[in-house]
Protein backbone atom coordinates (compact mmCIF):
# COMPACT_ATOMS: atom_id res chain seq x y z
CA UNK A 1 0.00 0.00 0.00
CA UNK A 2 1.53 3.16 -1.02
CA UNK A 3 0.50 6.65 -0.23
CA UNK A 4 -0.72 8.73 -3.06
CA UNK A 5 0.62 12.27 -3.95
CA UNK A 6 -2.01 14.42 -5.44
CA UNK A 7 -0.68 17.73 -5.87
CA UNK A 8 2.65 19.47 -6.65
CA UNK A 9 5.42 21.35 -4.86
CA UNK A 10 8.76 22.93 -5.47
CA UNK A 11 10.58 20.50 -4.10
CA UNK A 12 9.86 16.91 -2.69
CA UNK A 13 11.43 15.35 0.66
CA UNK A 14 10.88 12.19 3.28
CA UNK A 15 8.61 13.22 5.45
CA UNK A 16 11.14 12.05 8.32
CA UNK A 17 13.84 14.68 7.42
CA UNK A 18 11.08 17.38 8.79
CA UNK A 19 11.75 19.05 11.78
CA UNK A 20 8.78 20.20 13.56
CA UNK A 21 8.46 23.92 14.39
CA UNK A 22 5.18 24.33 16.21
CA UNK A 23 5.92 22.12 19.12
CA UNK A 24 2.97 21.39 21.25
CA UNK A 25 0.92 24.53 19.69
CA UNK A 26 -2.14 22.17 18.79
CA UNK A 27 -2.98 18.81 19.52
CA UNK A 28 -4.41 16.11 17.48
CA UNK A 29 -7.09 13.71 19.10
CA UNK A 30 -7.18 9.76 18.25
CA UNK A 31 -10.16 10.28 16.59
CA UNK A 32 -9.29 13.34 14.66
CA UNK A 33 -5.86 11.11 13.63
CA UNK A 34 -8.08 8.64 12.53
CA UNK A 35 -10.03 10.83 10.38
CA UNK A 36 -6.75 12.65 8.78
CA UNK A 37 -5.19 9.17 7.98
CA UNK A 38 -8.58 8.20 6.36
CA UNK A 39 -8.45 11.52 4.36
CA UNK A 40 -4.61 10.49 3.01
CA UNK A 41 -5.56 7.22 2.05
CA UNK A 42 -9.04 8.19 0.32
CA UNK A 43 -7.32 11.38 -1.34
CA UNK A 44 -3.93 11.15 -1.36
CA UNK A 45 -1.29 14.07 0.37
CA UNK A 46 -3.00 16.80 -1.01
CA UNK A 47 -1.55 20.42 -0.17
CA UNK A 48 2.23 20.70 -0.30
CA UNK A 49 3.40 21.38 3.30
CA UNK A 50 5.27 24.85 4.26
CA UNK A 51 8.77 24.68 5.27
CA UNK A 52 11.28 26.85 6.49
CA UNK A 53 14.67 26.19 5.50
CA UNK A 54 17.64 27.49 8.00
CA UNK A 55 21.30 26.04 6.84
CA UNK A 56 20.76 22.41 6.51
CA UNK A 57 17.88 21.81 8.55
CA UNK A 58 13.87 21.80 7.19
CA UNK A 59 11.81 22.79 9.63
CA UNK A 60 8.19 21.52 9.23
CA UNK A 61 5.50 25.03 9.75
CA UNK A 62 1.82 24.10 8.99
CA UNK A 63 2.15 20.02 8.59
CA UNK A 64 2.25 18.88 11.74
CA UNK A 65 -0.61 16.78 11.91
CA UNK A 66 -0.26 15.36 8.58
CA UNK A 67 3.26 14.35 9.62
CA UNK A 68 1.67 12.39 12.77
CA UNK A 69 -0.27 10.66 10.09
CA UNK A 70 2.20 9.56 8.21
CA UNK A 71 4.05 8.23 10.65
CA UNK A 72 0.87 5.84 11.82
CA UNK A 73 0.27 5.41 8.28
CA UNK A 74 3.95 3.93 7.77
CA UNK A 75 3.92 1.80 11.38
CA UNK A 76 0.69 0.68 9.90
CA UNK A 77 3.10 -1.04 6.87
CA UNK A 78 2.04 2.25 3.98
CA UNK A 79 4.78 3.08 1.94
CA UNK A 80 5.40 6.86 2.22
CA UNK A 81 6.46 8.94 -1.42
CA UNK A 82 8.71 11.91 -0.50
CA UNK A 83 6.25 14.76 0.37
CA UNK A 84 5.59 17.69 -1.66
CA UNK A 85 6.77 21.13 -0.06
CA UNK A 86 6.88 24.68 -0.42
CA UNK A 87 9.77 26.64 1.04
CA UNK A 88 8.31 29.51 3.34
CA UNK A 89 11.22 32.34 3.24
CA UNK A 90 12.47 33.75 6.74
CA UNK A 91 15.16 35.71 7.76
CA UNK A 92 15.61 33.64 11.23
CA UNK A 93 13.26 30.93 13.85
CA UNK A 94 11.14 34.14 15.60
CA UNK A 95 10.05 35.31 12.10
CA UNK A 96 9.42 31.67 11.13
CA UNK A 97 7.41 31.50 14.17
CA UNK A 98 5.55 34.73 13.58
CA UNK A 99 4.88 32.85 9.95
CA UNK A 100 3.47 30.07 10.99
CA UNK A 101 1.28 31.93 13.78
CA UNK A 102 -0.25 33.26 10.25
CA UNK A 103 -0.18 30.21 8.08
CA UNK A 104 -2.59 28.70 11.00
CA UNK A 105 -4.69 31.52 11.85
CA UNK A 106 -8.40 31.25 10.61
CA UNK A 107 -9.04 35.08 9.38
CA UNK A 108 -12.47 33.74 7.59
CA UNK A 109 -15.10 33.25 9.29
CA UNK A 110 -17.75 29.85 8.33
CA UNK A 111 -21.41 30.70 8.76
CA UNK A 112 -23.90 28.77 9.08
CA UNK A 113 -26.01 29.21 6.09
CA UNK A 114 -22.59 28.94 4.03
CA UNK A 115 -21.58 25.87 5.30
CA UNK A 116 -25.03 23.65 5.14
CA UNK A 117 -24.90 25.02 1.62
CA UNK A 118 -21.75 24.07 0.66
CA UNK A 119 -21.71 20.64 2.37
CA UNK A 120 -25.21 19.82 1.24
CA UNK A 121 -23.94 20.87 -2.37
CA UNK A 122 -21.08 18.39 -2.55
CA UNK A 123 -22.98 15.67 -0.57
CA UNK A 124 -20.52 15.53 2.47
CA UNK A 125 -21.41 14.01 5.42
CA UNK A 126 -21.16 16.50 8.15
CA UNK A 127 -19.90 13.64 10.73
CA UNK A 128 -16.57 13.26 8.71
CA UNK A 129 -15.42 16.77 8.71
CA UNK A 130 -13.29 18.37 11.54
CA UNK A 131 -13.92 22.04 11.27
CA UNK A 132 -12.42 24.69 13.30
CA UNK A 133 -15.12 27.19 14.48
CA UNK A 134 -14.56 30.28 16.84
CA UNK A 135 -16.42 30.85 19.47
CA UNK A 136 -18.40 33.86 18.54
CA UNK A 137 -19.26 31.24 15.33
CA UNK A 138 -22.50 29.29 15.37
CA UNK A 139 -21.56 25.50 15.92
CA UNK A 140 -22.60 23.52 13.55
CA UNK A 141 -21.82 20.01 15.27
CA UNK A 142 -23.41 18.96 18.67
CA UNK A 143 -21.37 17.28 20.90
CA UNK A 144 -23.15 14.50 23.28
CA UNK A 145 -20.91 11.89 25.25
CA UNK A 146 -17.89 13.05 23.08
CA UNK A 147 -19.42 11.95 20.05
CA UNK A 148 -20.03 14.18 17.09
CA UNK A 149 -23.59 14.44 15.65
CA UNK A 150 -24.31 15.44 12.50
CA UNK A 151 -26.61 17.60 11.66
CA UNK A 152 -29.51 16.16 9.46
CA UNK A 153 -28.55 18.67 5.88
CA UNK A 154 -32.23 18.73 4.41
CA UNK A 155 -33.52 19.36 7.37
CA UNK A 156 -31.28 22.18 8.23
CA UNK A 157 -31.66 23.42 4.60
CA UNK A 158 -35.71 23.44 4.83
CA UNK A 159 -35.71 25.20 8.62
CA UNK A 160 -32.61 27.49 8.41
CA UNK A 161 -35.25 30.32 9.03
CA UNK A 162 -36.03 28.86 12.35
CA UNK A 163 -33.03 27.50 13.64
CA UNK A 164 -31.41 24.02 13.89
CA UNK A 165 -32.02 21.12 16.59
CA UNK A 166 -29.63 18.39 17.72
CA UNK A 167 -31.78 15.08 16.80
CA UNK A 168 -30.18 13.30 19.55
CA UNK A 169 -29.35 15.58 22.58
CA UNK A 170 -32.00 17.94 21.58
CA UNK A 171 -29.06 21.44 21.71
CA UNK A 172 -30.72 24.07 19.82
CA UNK A 173 -28.98 27.41 17.64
Amino acid sequence: MRIKITCEGTDYVDYKSLVPLQGDLKTLSPENLEKLKKSITKYGFTAPGFVWKSGKTLYAMDLHQRLKALGSLFSEGYEIPDIPIVYIQAKNKKEAKEKLLHITSQYGEFSKQGIIDYVYDADIAMAELVIRLTTEEIPLIAQYDNEAVAIDLEDSKNESEQGIKCPKCGFEW
